[in-house]
């Protein structure tokens, strides 16, 4: 991996036309990280309705049924 030294002097020795074409890749890349991350599931949050909800029936009965579906 290089190291931010290695990197800043490569960067220091290009012409101002091509680092502003690094600057714009890197920005590129950032967005794109950006959007990858909003792409990602968040999970489930159900600790509105946790306690709340009450069955009435044979859970058990109810769950072979539905395994019968398969």
């Amino acid at each position: 991996m290089l190291e931010l030294e290695t990197i800043q002097k490569n960067i220091r020795q290009l012409k101002n036309d091509d680092r502003q074409e690094v600057e714009n890749f890197i920005n590129y890349l950032l967005w794109r990280q950006q959007q990858i991350e909003a792409r990602e599931p968040k999970g489930c949050n159900f600790s509105d309705i946790a306690g709340k909800l009450t069955w009435q029936g044979d859970a058990v009965a109810v769950q072979r049924e539905i395994r019968g579906e398969w």
